[in-house]
This record gives C-alpha cells, structure tokens and sequence, in this order.
C-alpha cells in the first residue's frame, strides 16, 4: 500500500436530475444493465487505495459509496503489505461499487471464467475474491 485517502462526496446528493422512467442519459442499447449515474461517480464519497504490485505495476482501487452508502471503513495503514483477496475494509450500508485503475503502458487481459469483459454497455457479474485478468506478456520480435 502505497497511498490511500478518501474524498468526501456525498452519498444522498440532489437527485433532481434521476427520472426513474428514463434513469438513462444516452440511452444504451435495450439489452444493457449499465447504470447511467455512473456518470457521476465525481459526487459520491470514495475511497481509493493506490497498491504496487509486483506483476501489474501500480493499480488504484476505488471504493465508491453509491445509494445510501452512510460511510466506507477502512482497514489498511501506508506502507503495509496487502495481499490478494485480503480484507481492506467494508462498505457502511446501501449500495456500492469497486472501479480499478491500472498503470499504462500495459496490456491487460480481462475475462471472468471464460467469458471476456469487453462490453462495457454490459457489464460482468463476478465472484468476490474471483480472478478478473491478467497480464498480457510482451510480444517478442
């Protein structure tokens, strides 16, 4: 653990703007589960853990407080070792959402089981703790 802060935001900001008829802005296509207020993740309260990690570089994890989130809790100090699958804090109650950030200039390969995570319109379902990808090797020439 590298870094990590939290940046307040709120989780009960003015939905003026949420029409539970029309919660999309564009429209996706019919066949998506995609949640447009995604698209103001900037209002929410989040919590971003930034990890060196050995195989991928630097990644971020972002714990984003969505729908009646009161708090995130966290666990972890700077400068500690975390390892994957580890406990890192929890979510205080409603819903809630992870985004990871990773280091450019990779080539990432992202798939749960067998199915590629490649749609965003349609996003994956996954297990916790469950393997999203890996790193791509370097082509040699």
């Amino acid at each position: 653990m590298i870094d990590q802060g939290l940046y307040e935001g709120a989780y009960n900001y003015d939905f003026d703007n949420f029409n539970p008829r029309h919660p999309y802005d564009p429209l996706p296509p019919k066949n998506s589960d995609k949640a447009g207020w995604y698209q103001k993740l900037g209002k929410h309260q989040r919590y971003v853990w930034v990890i060196k990690t050995p195989d991928l570089g630097l990644v971020a994890m972002i714990a984003i407080g969505f729908w009646g989130v009161g708090s995130i809790v966290n666990v972890i100090e700077n400068g500690a070792e975390v390892e994957r699958g580890q406990y890192m804090g929890h979510f205080g109650y409603g819903g809630s959402s992870i985004v990871l950030a990773f280091e450019p200039g990779r080539e990432y390969q992202f798939k749960v089981g067998e199915r590629p995570v490649s749609e965003p319109n349609n996003p994956t379902l996954m297990q916790v703790r469950g393997c999203l990808g890996r790193v791509v090797p370097p082509l040699e020439w």
